[in-house]
């Protein structure tokens, strides 16, 4: 204390407590120990033997207190901010806080309860927290916790149902203070942090599949991926029996999905469980009450419900049969009335299926089936149980017909007639013919009755008892009177014999036939046909009378006797062999003429009278004919009466062309020529010189040019021959191509010109070029061997010759005397001089297979300038139109050695760029879904040419420019000065090593004859190279590299590429230049037909393809039988497959739960009806079904709705 007049203080109180330890006292100051007191403001008085002094304040501050940390735990690293409560926290930060000793930063005071600071760095643990403030220290022991960064090492269970409810113990390190944890992004509930390696939290619900845990603390978030699968539902796909008997019994089985360890209730009552899997439960059906019922599975994934799955059906009950007998026979109907009859499963008669035609609650027809006679028990049976009605219908046996005591008699009916047989009691109906005959007497064995009236003929006579009907076929006939209705021909000769056909009705059975009162013998007789032979009679009409056992019937004058005809003159006697002229015959007895022939062919008949007949004649063959007239009275002939003359015909002209000058002869082939009058071609005479029946030669007269008609007159008429001579042109010549060739010749000739057609020879010197081709304008011809020198050519055609002097040069065959020089460096560039005879013309020079351009050429000299090369001795060839030549090893490529010394000595080595080929055949596209929505298993190679150079084609390294010359040092030699930079020395680098198999194979299509192309560079020369197919390995191709490492080839798949249906790979393997393997891969899927099902670049992952996507008809559960046909097709495919996956897909856009499950419930039923029908075709391999619905498929997704896709893990 300081102040003024303290001397000798004796005491000082500080809120009336003293203050001890009273020292330093002076006038104006003193010090002592403070005392414990009140917080805040306190009087402090000093006394001294003056006295106590005025009061002064001194204040006593709090001592501060933590209650709560947040958060409790941080991060190693800090800078996260901690919330500190308690009290008496003023003026923190004027103090302040440590954790573990080290000095929180950035306190900021919020209210005397409330301080933030940022946390320090820190190492793992629980750490005190140290508070200083004027009001003292406090401590927080183990308030705040370093933690490391928590990390998951598992999760338990790793499955659960989808609806979520699951208790999911997480283990792994860092959970201390844990915030969240999530799983498939959703929040777990009840999180419970039972220690720094263990959370159990409650699984929320969530979406069918693999989904990730993730959980948070304030040292940062771990997840672990997909290790958490939600599970689906329950499904029930179907129940079986959909019904039964209120009173229960029998075994429900239910089939789905993910029914494992399952309950089952039917309206709430149990149905115990017998046996239980994933996809089936089968149960003991419980009483109920009648009606439409649920049943409801529980399993581990959760419950489902079908609703109205199960029907109680009451017990059935019959009130009448109707009618209450029938046939043993059966196939009548029969009616049940009664309750309870909906649903009814069967119906029997005695035991006998009665077929169920219609069927509800109080009424069932049925078609009752065959019995035997007597009462029977009438049984139904529905879903709710039997009932029987006793005796409730009887089998009466159908009646059966023996004989009929009468069984013929007239149409008018009357008498009567006695059926015999058995069966017969209790007639209800008998017909005769369908009318009904009245009943008498009637037993078992004998019915009577009056015959009614009837139509002529044999008629059925039916009887009708309970027992059925019974019929036998025309057992009556009704007799008719005979009545004719025509006779046919009705007229002949007197002499009879001809066959006379008489129409009516009744005529069966006829005993006679009188013509004009002559007996005409019956020869057949039916009852509707009388046919019989005229006898001999006198000329006139006469009546024809039938006599049948029904009386007889008579036509009055229906047949008529006619007088022999006689032809007395034809004229014309002759006319053309083309007829159409009209004939006149003149005779007697001429009338109805039927047919008049001339040589066998008809004469139409155009009019006739008794004593004339005109008619228009046929065509027939030249000669004298025999003319006869047929009338119904006979026939009469004039012999060789009328000669037909045979028209000309050209058959041929040769030659078929010749000059417009004319004055050549030609010949004319025909028939009917005789006789000569003229020839023209083209309208020009064409001089007859000499005549016959069958040829005509002519001397041919001057016209144009062109196809003319020839035209020959005979007295038969005239005859044309269009186009039949063609006057043809003088050829011209206008070029020859090319204009030299070799004296061996062989080589193909093409003369220009015109009026070339139907060239019959060229010559070139006098030697044949024999004609390829002949045009107008063009002939083609192969040149024939002569001496060298220039030639005529001459063509002639039928219009004459032509030649074009000179036109054609025999070159002599090149020789080469020498080259110079005889040796040169492999970069080429230097100028060569081959020196020879008849090298004029020359086309190429080649120095080993590599051209020398040629810069000039002579008859005897060629310079060119030598191209890049190999080392080594090479042939030198020349080729001139007169041939080849060449110079065995006649040039000699010498290797350029690479310098050493400095860069001015040689330059530098610079590799020519080299292309090696790195494209790889692209996936394309098609209409089949694939594994992931980029993938697809349609296979079309796309690098073009130019961008997968021939490995064959690349280029060798050479330097540029060429040295004069290369000094090899034999010292290394020390330069005077040294570049500060000298200019690296390029090193030649071989080009990199690389194979590569290109298949051009297509989906569904033979592998069998596709093409391939293997190609590779970089190679050990002259190594071989394969194209293997595995497992089992069979050599598709092989071969050799070049000289320089590199090969290129394209195959033809063979038939041994067939080897079984399943995935195989197609490998070519070559040696580098190295010596190290190379190989290049194809991964093809096959099926039993050797059709391409899959093929992929690159090794699919996990073996894994898709092979084909099923399309399902809209709503439709059922595989239709289009994609039924595709799943057959793929069968073979499955060879060596581990696991088939079918994945269906179906959305929905509606979002109530019970429409998204509906929806899920069809994919998953779309996927099952796949599996089912791949078992029943006998596909051994595992099957998984996955059903993905519920949802609205956007963007290229969409190409899955409606779809069952199809992958096949090998």
């Amino acid at each position: 204390m300081t102040g003024s007049n303290l001397t000798d203080a004796t005491g000082i109180t500080i809120g009336g407590n003293a203050c001890t330890g009273l020292t330093d006292v002076s006038a104006t100051s003193a010090t002592c120990t403070i005392p414990a007191g009140t917080a805040g403001d306190q009087n402090v008085i000093i006394t001294t033997p003056g006295g106590p002094s005025s009061p002064y304040t001194y204040t006593y501050i709090a001592t501060p207190t933590i209650s709560t940390v947040d958060p409790v735990a941080g991060p190693l690293d800090g800078t996260n901010t901690l919330t500190i409560t308690g009290t008496h926290l003023d003026d923190t930060n004027l103090g302040s806080i440590t954790i573990d000793e080290n000095a929180c930063t950035q306190i900021t005071v919020n209210s005397p309860t409330e301080v933030t600071c940022t946390a320090p760095s820190g190492t793992v643990g629980a750490k005190n927290i140290v508070l200083t403030n004027p009001g003292g220290t406090v401590t927080k022991t183990s308030a705040y916790t370093y933690a490391a960064a928590p990390e998951i090492t598992d999760v338990t269970p790793d499955s659960g149902p989808a609806s979520g409810t699951t208790t999911l113990t997480i283990t792994g390190t860092g959970f201390l203070a844990t915030t969240s944890v999530l799983v498939g992004g959703n929040a777990c509930t009840d999180v419970t942090v039972t220690s720094a390696t263990e959370v159990t939290c409650t699984a929320p619900a969530g979406t069918v599949g693999l989904v990730s845990v993730e959980i948070t603390t304030p040292s940062g978030t771990d997840t672990a991926t997909e290790s958490y699968e939600y599970e689906p539902a329950p499904v029930i796909a179907e129940v079986s029996p959909t019904g039964g008997p209120i009173g229960g019994g029998g075994t429900l089985t239910i089939t789905g999905m993910d029914l494992d360890d399952a309950t089952v209730t039917i309206a709430g009552n149990s149905c115990t469980v017998a046996t239980n899997t994933s996809t089936e439960i089968t149960c003991a059906i419980p009483a109920g009450a009648a009606g439409a019922r649920d049943v409801v599975v529980n399993a581990t994934l959760g419950s489902t419900t079908l609703t109205g799955g199960y029907t109680y059906a009451a017990d059935p009950a019959i009130t009448s049969v109707s009618p209450t007998s029938g046939p043993a026979a059966g196939g009548n109907t029969v009616t049940i009335n009664g309750t309870a009859l909906a649903g009814a499963t069967a119906v029997t008669i005695g035991g006998v299926a009665c077929t169920i035609v219609t069927n509800t609650a109080s009424v069932i027809t049925c078609t009752a089936g065959t019995g035997t006679a007597g009462a029977e028990d009438v049984i139904v049976t529905t879903p709710g149980g039997d009932d029987t009605e006793t005796d409730g219908y009887t089998y009466v046996t159908a009646p059966d017909i023996s004989s009929l005591t009468v069984t013929s008699g007239p149409i008018a009916g009357g008498g009567t007639t006695i059926i015999n047989g058995i069966n017969l009691s209790g007639v209800t109906e008998l017909t005769i013919g369908g009318n009904p005959c009245t009943l008498g007497t009637n037993t078992s064995t004998q019915v009577t009755c009056t015959i009614p009236a009837g139509t002529a003929g044999a008629r059925d006579v039916i009887v009708t008892t309970a027992g059925g009907n019974d019929t036998l076929t025309g057992g009556y006939t009704y007799a008719a009177d005979p009545a004719i209705t025509s006779v046919s021909p009705t007229s002949g000769p007197t002499t009879g014999a001809n066959t006379i056909t008489i129409n009516g009705t009744a005529l069966a059975n006829a005993s006679s036939v009188f013509i004009g009162g002559v007996d005409c013998p019956i020869v057949t007789n039916t009852a509707s046909v009388i046919t019989c032979t005229a006898g001999i009679g006198t000329a006139g009409a006469k009546d024809v009378v039938v006599t049948t056992p029904g009386g007889d019937d008579t036509e009055t004058g229906g047949y008529t006797y006619a007088a022999d005809p006689a032809i007395t003159s034809v004229s014309p006697t002759s006319g053309p062999t083309t007829g159409a002229n009209t004939v006149t015959i003149n005779g007697t007895a001429l009338t109805g003429a039927t047919a008049v022939t001339i040589g066998g062919v008809a004469c139409t008949i155009v009019t006739n009278t008794a004593s004339v007949i005109t008619c228009t004649a046929g065509t027939t063959t030249a000669g004298a004919k025999d003319v006869i007239v047929t009338t119904p009275g006979g026939d009469d002939t004039e012999t060789g009466g009328y000669t037909y003359a045979a028209d000309p015909a050209i058959t041929s002209v040769s030659p078929t062309s010749g000059p417009t000058t004319g004055a050549n002869t030609v010949t004319i082939n025909g028939t009917a020529l005789t006789g000569a009058t003229a020839v023209t071609i083209g309208g020009v005479a064409c001089t007859i010189v000499t005549n016959t029946a069958s040829v005509i030669t002519c001397t041919a007269g001057t016209t144009t040019a062109g196809a003319k008609d020839v035209i020959v007159t005979t007295p038969g008429g005239d005859d044309t021959e269009t186009g039949g001579y063609t006057y043809a042109a003088d050829p011209a010549i206008t070029s020859v191509s090319p204009t030299s060739g070799p004296t061996t010749g062989a080589n193909t000739i093409t003369i220009n010109g015109t009026a070339l057609t139907g060239a019959t020879a060229v010559t070139i010197g006098g030697v044949a070029c024999t004609i390829v081709t002949n045009t107008a304008s063009v002939i083609t011809c192969t040149a024939g061997t002569t001496t060298a020198g220039a030639k005529d050519v001459i063509v002639t055609t039928p219009g004459g010759d032509d030649t074009e002097a000179a036109g054609y040069t025999y070159a002599a065959d090149p020789a080469i005397t020498s080259v110079s020089p005889t040796s040169g460096p492999t970069t080429g560039a230097n100028t060569i001089t081959i020196n020879g005879t008849a090298l004029t013309g020359a086309s190429s020079v080649f120095i080993g297979g590599v051209d020398c351009p040629i810069v000039t050429n002579t008859a005897t000299v060629i310079t060119c300038t030598a191209g890049i090369a190999t080392a080594g001795a090479k042939d030198v060839i020349v080729t001139t139109p007169g041939g080849d030549d060449t110079e065995a090893a006649g040039y000699t490529y010498t290797a350029v050695s690479t310098p050493t010394t400095s860069p001015t000595t040689a330059p530098p080595i610079n590799p020519i760029p080299t292309t090696i080929p790195t494209t790889s055949p692209t996936v394309s596209p098609s209409a089949s879904p694939s594994t992931s929505p980029s993938e697809s298993p349609s296979v079309s190679p796309s690098a073009s040419p130019s961008d997968s150079p021939s490995p064959s084609t690349i280029p060798s390294l050479s330097s540029s420019p060429t040295p004069t010359t290369t000094p090899t040092p034999t010292t290394n030699p020390t330069p005077t000065a040294q570049p500060t930079n000298p200019p690296p020395t390029a090193q030649p680098t071989n080009p990199p090593a690389q194979i590569k198999l290109d298949l051009n194979l297509s989906l569904n299509e033979p592998i069998v004859g596709s093409e391939a192309v293997l190609s590779g560079g970089g190679l050990l020369a002259k190594s071989s190279y394969e194209l293997i197919m595995y497992s089992t390995p069979v050599r598709l191709a092989g071969g050799y590299s070049d000289a320089d490492g590199n090969f290129k080839t394209e195959i033809t798949l063979p038939s041994k590429v067939c080897v079984s249906g399943g995935m195989h790979r197609m490998v070519l393997t070559a040696t580098a230049a190295d010596g190290s393997a190379l190989s290049d891969t194809s991964y093809i899927v096959m099926d039993g037909t050797c059709k391409t099902r899959s093929l992929r670049q690159v090794k699919p992952v996990n073996n894994t393809v898709t092979l084909g996507a099923l399309v399902f008809p809209v709503g439709s559960t059922t595989l239709p039988a289009r994609s039924k046909a595709t799943v057959r097709g793929l069968k073979s495919s499955f060879a060596g497959a581990k696991t088939i996956t079918v994945t269906s897909y179906s959305e929905t856009k509606k979002k109530s739960k019970a429409a998204i499950r509906a929806n899920k419930v069809v994919a998953t039923k779309r996927a099952a009806a796949v599996r089912t029908y791949l078992l029943s075709i006998g596909v051994k391999t595992k099957i998984v079904v996955v059903g993905v619905g519920g949802k609205p498929f956007k963007g290229p997704n969409r190409k899955y709705i409606r779809r069952a896709v199809i992958t096949v893990r090998y």
